[in-house]
């Protein structure tokens, strides 16, 4: 029996690689492969085993493992001559000061204006909606403000929820394009490997704007999501890999990929998983009448008034003033922080991951606005806006977190449901109709719902047959974060107004 040989190609983007197998010197099969898929694996053997006539099974048993370290070599390999062609320093800060010096003066004056003005937030704002966002402003703000973060020690993670078409990966593209290149990293999707490989210190201080990921609880899934996992929580990957020594035997060489990173992503699934949803603030796109009024409103206008010098011309202000913040690795010192403690909730294990949500929260707002904040030394000294900021953000984050809260659309169907059907039984069909909601959406309010004790299922649907429900209490939102007056009242900070 001739011996195979197997030619892998590195990672382009896609999940999916070219893989060739030799016998011979000749090729004998071909294909496009996602090599970290066990499924993809399996079939790929099955169609080699059909190919040359032998069972698939035994051909995974004596290749998958070499299949598997091929893959990771051609990563690597890929990663090493990137790194050699980019004779700059991967250094973001070193990039922000290089840049910035490169940067027209007018360009660096206006941004230099836009820094020093207490309207900061609501121009960030104005500059998004004039690139194409309608509406939005809570989830647009926040998404900017997980970017900014990523030049702190321990930046933040956010996901979109919302129905198919409610806008969200539109948010996550306009407020990433006002992130400066080296600053950002956009990908539709992305293998478990393909952190590792990218070229040396591709990932610290980097903004990852990323496609939907794949959302459950199948071995292959759950593989897919460790690595994000680490990088989000511990702001490096490390992985151990066989490679073939100048020998010809085999050895272990440990990976290292050094982060943090800032992280944000979209989702159609409302419930996540308790891993993911622990580690990130969970933002809600608005799917409602009127911000679909607003959207369709802001599609014409923005037909009948071509933006795109002002456009250009807004990003370029943008990138120079994350080049003008982001030159120095920054340091925060909030002086109120022992106050904002006392008055914090502490009543579930979860509040802990709100309290560091609320601390990043706070030191990135001070960072966009350092330009205005007193500073001890280097250290930029937050300021009682900054927590009122963080307050208004991650309000609704921190309740979902907790469970006290759901999706916004969710609330408006059970209001629906009310005016349409008071105390009468409705089915899932039905839900979706009066809601104008899409099956799968309205299946996972429903759900949310009851779990609120807002209503009860009366008898569960199967086959053709839709589940029937009914309405039993009223749903309430309730607040996490203390109110910034309380935090401040007795203080020498200055109150809110």
């Amino acid at each position: 029996m001739s011996p195979l040989n197997f030619v892998v190609t590195p990672h382009n983007g896609s999940a999916r690689r070219l893989v060739m197998v030799l016998e011979n010197g000749a090729e004998v099969f071909r294909d496009k492969v996602d090599v970290d898929n066990a499924n993809a694996r399996k079939r790929f053997f099955e169609g080699l085993g059909q190919t040359l006539q032998r069972p698939g099974q035994e051909l995974a048993r004596a290749f998958e493992g070499m299949l598997l370290n091929l893959a990771d070599e051609a990563d690597k390999a890929a990663a090493e001559q990137a790194a050699r062609g980019n004779g700059n320093s991967p250094d973001p800060f070193e990039i922000a000061r290089r840049e910035i010096e490169k940067t027209p003066p007018e360009i660096v004056t206006e941004a230099e204006r836009m820094a020093n003005s207490p309207e900061l937030l609501r121009e960030v704002y104005q500059d998004i909606c004039t690139l194409g966002v309608a509406g939005e402003a809570e989830t647009s703000l926040t998404v900017w403000l997980v970017g900014v973060s990523r030049l702190l020690a321990s930046p933040l993670a956010a996901v979109i929820v919302g129905p198919t078409s409610s806008g969200k990966s539109h948010v996550l593209q306009k407020v990433g394009a006002l992130f400066p290149p080296e600053a950002t990293i956009k990908l539709t999707q992305a293998s478990p490997n393909s952190w590792f490989y990218l070229p040396p210190g591709s990932l610290r201080h980097r903004f990852v704007v990323l496609g939907e990921r794949p959302q459950g609880e199948t071995p292959e899934v759950v593989d897919a999501n460790r690595s994000w996992r680490e990088l989000v929580s511990e702001g490096r990957l490390v992985k151990a890999v066989a490679t073939r020594g100048p020998d010809g035997q085999m050895t272990t060489e440990v990976v290292i990929q050094e982060g943090p990173v800032a992280f944000c992503e979209s989702t159609t699934k409302s419930k996540l998983l308790d891993e993911d949803a622990s580690r990130m603030l969970i933002l809600n796109s608005d799917d409602s009448e009127e911000q679909t009024r607003l959207v369709i409103s802001k599609l014409f206008s923005d037909a009948s008034n071509p933006q795109s010098k002002n456009s250009e011309m807004i990003i370029a202000k943008h990138w120079a003033f994350q080049r003008l913040i982001g030159s120095h690795p920054p340091q925060v010192v909030i002086p109120f922080a022992e106050q904002l403690a006392e008055k914090f909730p502490a009543d579930r294990p979860e509040c802990r991951r709100i309290a560091r949500h609320c601390v990043a929260l706070i030191r990135a707002s001070a960072v966009a606005h350092q330009f205005q904040r007193e500073r001890d030394g280097e250290a930029i000294i937050a300021d009682p806006a900054d927590y009122y900021v963080a307050y208004r953000l991650l309000q609704r984050p921190a309740a979902r977190l907790l469970g006290r809260e759901v999706h916004t659309s969710f609330e408006r169907l059970l209001e629906k449901l009310k005016a349409a059907v008071g105390d009468g039984e409705f089915s899932t069909r039905e839900a979706a109709d009066i809601g104008g909601m899409t099956p799968q959406w309205t299946r996972q309010a429903l759900r949310a719902l009851a779990e609120q004790g807002a209503i009860e299922q009366v008898s569960p649907g199967g086959g053709p047959k839709s589940a029937t429900w009914r309405i039993i209490g009223e749903y309430h939102g309730r607040g996490v974060l203390p109110e910034p007056e309380k935090v401040f009242a007795s203080s020498p900070f200055l109150t809110f107004r």
